[in-house]
């Protein structure tokens, strides 16, 4: 079925001339209520008729053991005006006033501090609406009351903090409460006595109720709406994700080569210089992350530049064993013999250990702040990363607020809670990588976020030895792998190892995992493409390399 042409895709003028009398003429027209009513939808009817959803081919009803459910099966292809839900669905039809929601929610994430089930009310058009992000760890972009009016959503929430206490594989109860006149917003969750989180704002009186998420995925069921519907209002509805219309039957197909446009490649740092850069990733504001190494056969040493400690390096087991190889080998008192191993960079007269302690690996924030295309901004996002064992920072990842950079022994969480662009909370997100010295290059890299939830990164075959904090030990002393913890560093586990030096880290769409890894620098090899299954032991370690 055609969907009704307010729904089709309009030119650019007559939608800007349509939002336009929206908001200048409908938006202060005096709203009719047409009086109480309910609407339900338990989706046994096997019809979505009523629904609206941004991208058709994310959204079904999907029969499951306890009857049919609307299910949301992945991230949308929808990409709105501004920074909001990518996927969502909207009951097409009834304008509500004031109103109550409720449903049942069941989330199909892993538990992760960020899955995002969200409930969109006050629906006016693609830039004008509020929504409720269920979070289950609060900061400013999760589990807060949003309002999206011609901007990015802003936090409008007015209650203290509280995460939403999802648990997997079950039902859970929402309630939404909104007073128009008041602009009183009250969210419920299990608990429907006592309100989660509020806020109040009255920019917006009256639109469409939908429900959805961010990237996530979920089943609804048992919608139920009491409220009040409003007359005399036009809610202008998102384009839709379009699906290729099959030609005619009569049409005839073009065998001709297809004209292309040639890739234009420009530089986006402008006059910027971002120097030795390694890693980079952007944040949802288009700013990116960008890591340099200063670190890299100066202060993180070769092994091949001093072979005679291979019979010492690849007994180590911990990051304790390597620095108390430093401690001993390039004692101040041995600064003689150490003087082609290290530089004097701190200048004090002597080559051994503490020269190793100076330079730091630094994460980087490149910007375009006056939106022409060019970066024009650049400066130190952190440093400070600079102990006798300390790596390169060969990977970054911006994930819901927090940059994650890796730099062997550790995992590092930052954030830049005061928005000025530096992180002023760091931590330790995970510990013990790469007590081997080996070959340079051989760090941790391919940071990214997985279909899971969860981040995933790479550790080359300088050793994985973490310490979990019930004291359980998890050591492959002479391996590569890869490696995932929830965002919070809870959760970690070794997915993969006995590779060499897994560089970038890539996911299908079926959440199959792929990477590149070194060849053995031998004379004929070949690099390798890897296919990544959970608990593979792909038969390498690094004691094979001096053989």
């Amino acid at each position: 079925m055609s969907p009704p042409v307010a729904f089709q895709a309009i030119s650019r003028v007559k939608s800007a001339f349509c939002l336009l009398l929206l908001l200048l003429g409908l938006a202060n027209a005096p709203l009719r209520a047409a009086g109480e009513t309910t609407f339900f939808d338990d989706f046994e009817a096997a019809s979505s008729d009523q629904w609206f959803p941004s991208d058709p081919a994310t959204w079904k009803i999907s029969e499951t053991a306890t009857g049919r459910v609307y299910h949301l099966l992945k991230k949308g292809a929808y990409q709105p005006p501004f920074r909001s839900p990518f996927s969502v669905t909207l009951l097409k039809d009834r304008v509500w006033g004031d109103f109550t929601f409720t449903a049942k929610v069941k989330t199909l994430q892993t538990t992760r501090g960020h899955r995002d089930m969200c409930v969109v009310f006050g629906y006016q058009d693609p830039a004008h609406f509020y929504y409720v992000h269920l979070g289950e760890q609060p900061d400013p972009h999760s589990s807060q009351i949003f309002i999206v009016n011609s901007a990015p959503r802003a936090k409008i929430t007015t209650s203290p903090d509280n995460g939403v206490p999802w648990r997997s594989d079950t039902w859970h109860q929402v309630k939404v409460v909104r007073h128009a006149a008041s602009g009183e917003i009250e969210i419920y969750f299990d608990d429907l006595e006592h309100p989660l989180k509020r806020a109040k704002d009255v920019t917006f009186g009256w639109g469409l109720i939908g429900i959805g998420s961010f990237d996530d995925m979920g089943q609804w069921d048992d919608v139920r709406i009491t409220g009040t519907l409003v007359e005399g209002q036009s809610p202008v509805l998102f384009a839709p994700v379009s699906q290729p219309a099959p030609l005619p039957p009569t049409a005839a197909v073009s065998t001709a080569p297809a004209e292309t446009t040639p890739l234009e490649f420009t530089k986006w740092s402008g006059d910027l210089n971002v120097p030795d850069p390694v890693a980079i990733s952007l944040d949802d504001q288009g700013r990116a992350y960008v890591t340099q190494t200063q670190r890299r056969q100066i202060q993180d040493l070769d092994i091949r530049k001093n072979t005679d400690w291979i019979p010492d390096d690849v007994g180590f087991r911990s990051i304790e064993d390597k620095i108390a190889h430093y401690h001993k080998q390039l004692a101040p008192e041995r600064s003689a013999e150490n003087v082609t191993r290290v530089e004097d960079l701190n200048g004090d007269g002597s080559h051994d250990y503490r020269d190793l302690q100076v330079l730091s690996e630094r994460v980087h924030l490149v910007e375009d702040t006056d939106h022409d295309g060019k970066a024009d901004s650049l400066k130190i996002f952190a440093e400070g990363f600079q102990t006798e064992v300390t790596g390169i920072a060969a990977g970054v990842l911006w994930k819901d607020g927090s940059v994650f950079t890796t730099i062997a022994p550790d995992v590092w969480k930052l954030r830049d809670t005061d928005g000025d662009g530096q992180a002023d909370q760091r931590e330790v997100f995970a510990h013990g990588f790469g007590h081997h010295i080996a070959y340079a290059g051989h760090d941790m890299h391919g940071l990214t976020a997985g279909p899971d939830g969860k981040i995933y990164w790479t550790i080359g075959d300088k050793g994985i030895s973490v310490t979990l904090p019930d004291g359980r030990k998890i050591q492959y002393p002479n391996e590569g792998g890869v490696l995932r913890a929830n965002p919070d560093g809870s959760g970690f586990e070794v997915f993969a190892h006995g590779l060499r030096n897994v560089q970038e880290l890539a996911f299908d769409e079926f959440g199959n995992l792929f990477g590149v890894d070194n060849d053995a620098d031998m004379p004929g090899e070949k690099e390798r493409f890897v296919y990544i299954v959970q608990g593979m032991d792909a038969g390498w370690r690094c004691s094979y390399q001096y053989r």
